[in-house]
């Protein structure tokens, strides 16, 4: 796989939805669709060679991004990773103490084993601090840090309002006033390419896409938005969800590790069953169809086997914390907004029991991680891990 740092240089806008208003917000990640159109278009200004250009982007094996946001240091953009749906805090004092505000924060737990403990919701629980007893609310965002203390990442956001152009006068027209939530300049962003191919890669990185180079991506690349440069690029042997664990585990020890805890934490529920206990956590939007090729708004057994080993139809669920939304895009060639479809939510998590040794789930989950699950994985979507770490860490200050 490549490994890819993109920063700001102009406000970046990435919409939300194609649909026309007053006000359009800007999604905080950049997908994989918008960055395969953002480099096909900047190598077809600079290469024509026809067949270069169908191996790097209408291959259906290569898998772009999707990119998300990342934080400068000293060694160098560190990565964020997404928070999965289980993490809570306390709605009075949200969040984890950070060295920037100093501000008293309650800090972030996970609460997988609670709502599988209590499927109807965390209505009954508050926060654990001392005197504190306010409830607790869902936390959003993304996070680095892999040891005792972690960190949210927040990217710095700003409103752009402009006014509609009168084809006649060429001057504002009237009552027609367009505003636009962009990321600002300076924010760093990563992510992953995946070729399948060590020499394919070498050769991308050095006719497509070199340190430095800029290209555009997103809305309003015509007015001054969307300009973005190539801080960092380089092949790379890693696991596509490296920066996730901070040891090098394999899917085995994590499968172990995570079915310890949860037979623990559950109880009685597993005392006399010999089943080995997984989560599945999306960490991108996924698009899943049915028989009827309508879209599914959960990941069934039916799906692990369709997708990843069909041994798994014999999983069985035993909760799941998710959301569903639409997802719109936009195809410049047509100029035409792409049919809308729905996908299973970006943090979404789902457990499972199956009635085999961790070995041999390990071995039936072993590419998941790398191919994804669903429909245009292509394009970044269906992008997930097995039993997220944040699971086991239960409580974060």
């Amino acid at each position: 796989m490549i490994i890819i740092k993109l920063e700001t240089k102009e406000p970046l806008h990435l919409s939300a939805s194609y649909t026309v208003s007053t006000y359009s917000p800007c999604i905080e990640y950049i997908p994989g669709s918008a960055l395969r159109g953002g480099m096909a278009k900047k190598f077809l200004q600079e290469d024509q060679n026809q067949e270069d250009f169908e191996r790097f982007f209408l291959d259906d094996h290569v898998r772009f991004g999707p990119l998300w946001p990342a934080q400068n240091s000293p060694q160098g953009a560190i990565g964020a990773i997404l928070l999965p749906m289980t993490a809570y805090t306390c709605k009075r004092y949200p969040g984890v103490y950070s060295s920037k505000t100093g501000y008293t924060k309650h800090g972030i737990r996970d609460m997988l084993f609670e709502f599988i403990k209590e499927p109807t919701g965390t209505s009954s629980l508050n926060c654990s601090e001392q005197d504190c007893e306010a409830p607790l609310t869902r936390q959003t965002g993304y996070y680095i840090g892999q040891e005792a203390h972690m960190e949210l990442i927040e990217l710095d956001k700003r409103v752009i309002t402009s006014t509609a152009i009168d084809d006649q006068t060429q001057t504002a027209a009237p009552e027609q006033l367009f505003t636009l939530q962009v990321i600002e300049e300076g924010q760093m962003f990563w992510g992953q390419i995946e070729f399948g191919d060590p020499d394919l890669e070498e050769m991308f990185c050095q006719l497509c896409c070199e340190t430095g180079i800029q290209i555009r991506l997103g809305a309003g690349t015509s007015r001054g938005l969307g300009l973005m440069e190539v801080k960092d690029i380089y092949p790379s042997d890693n696991h596509p969800n490296y920066n996730l664990f901070s040891v090098t585990q394999s899917l085995l020890e994590r499968i172990q590790e995570f079915d310890s805890v949860a037979k623990m934490e559950l109880g009685d529920r597993f005392a006399n069953q010999t089943c080995t206990c997984f989560s599945l956590d999306l960490l991108s939007d996924c698009l899943l169809l049915d028989e009827f090729l309508q879209y599914k708004i959960r990941i069934e057994p039916s799906d692990l086997a369709r997708y990843i080993h069909p041994d798994l139809s014999r999983a069985a669920p035993l909760g799941q914390v998710c959301t569903s939304q639409f997802v719109d895009g936009w195809n410049n060639l047509h100029c035409l907004p792409r049919e809308t479809s729905v996908a299973i939510s970006a943090g979404s998590v789902f457990f499972y029991c199956i009635d085999v040794p961790p070995q041999e789930l390990a071995n039936l989950l072993g590419q998941v991680e790398y191919r994804g699950i669903g429909e245009r994985t292509q394009d970044g979507f269906g992008r997930v891990t097995i039993n997220h770490p944040f699971h086991l860490k239960r409580e974060q200050r």
